[in-house]
């Protein structure tokens, strides 16, 4: 069952890409044949099944928040936010059920240290899956969660980072990527992320060179708690992965594939997914 799961999930992996290189092909041809657009289209960075895998499209808040599953601590204190910020009041509630992606897929541009090879990047969110018994004494075949950090866009000004491909950029933790329930009031085009903020890029390790970021906290009803946030897709640009050093300190490995190498050490500005029509 573990095995039929992984091959799935590289199915799914490998059908958004085909995806991807579909609309972009297409959005070309319009280009070329089409009188340009009344209306602005949205641009986008990445690729995602129009609609949540079956087996995830009912998901209960109260699911979403469980440690056991996407461990989402915040998820209505940043949703009830979100909520408001798009200047609705309405309240969500554990009870409430959304639809959830596994994953979103980025092509990364061509670049001479890297070519035309290794530029499919993905970010998953996807809870763990454990095979239930049929009988007495078989035993669970069970897939870990997958809940990656990644690379997302943001309005603030970091002093180390100004002037950097960088810039702009901080470390979240994404665990939950969905769509918001019908009946809620306020309607969004694209899918939504709850997201787990890091400190943003500070010192340098003098000896591996690698950037120190820590959990982002911040205290609600007296509680310390991660600093949460629930985000429009189109803000991560793509995975990142972090070491751990201590309790508090992760260390940002800028030596995953050459785009980040590249974009970390090299000073290179193109190492990002490039926008198309979306």
């Amino acid at each position: 069952m573990t095995r039929w799961l992984e091959r799935q999930e590289a199915v799914d992996r490998y059908t958004a890409y085909l995806h991807w290189h579909a609309t972009k092909d297409q959005a070309v041809a319009n280009n070329m044949s089409a009188p340009p657009p009344e209306e602005e289209e949205s641009l986008v960075t990445y690729a995602i099944a129009k609609q949540p895998p079956p087996a995830s499209r009912h998901v209960l808040a109260s699911s979403i928040i469980s440690p056991d599953a996407h461990s989402a601590s915040r998820f209505l204190p940043a949703l009830s936010t979100f909520l408001q910020t798009r200047g609705s009041t309405f309240i969500p509630r554990e009870f409430d059920v959304f639809g959830l992606w596994k994953q979103l897929v980025f092509k990364l541009p061509d670049i001479p240290e890297v070519g035309s090879r290794h530029t499919l990047n993905v970010v998953r969110a996807s809870a763990p899956v454990t095979e239930p018994t049929s009988g007495a004494g078989r035993r669970r075949a069970q897939v870990p969660a997958h809940l990656d950090y990644a690379l997302v866009k943001t309005a603030e000004v970091n002093p180390l980072t100004v002037g950097t491909p960088l810039q702009g950029l901080r470390v979240a933790h994404v665990k939950a990527i969905f769509q918001l329930p019908s009946h809620y009031p306020v309607k969004e085009k694209q899918p939504l992320a709850y997201v787990e903020w890091f400190t943003s890029f500070r010192t340098v390790d003098s000896t591996t060179g690698y950037f120190h970021v820590t959990r982002s906290t911040r205290r609600k009803r007296g509680i310390d708690g991660p600093y949460a946030e629930i985000i429009t897709v189109d803000r991560i640009v793509r995975n990142a992965m972090l070491q751990q050093k201590n309790d508090r300190q992760y260390f940002v490995n800028s030596h995953i594939d050459g785009h980040t190498f590249s974009m970390f050490k090299l000073g290179r500005f193109d190492c990002l997914p490039r926008a198309r029509v979306g």
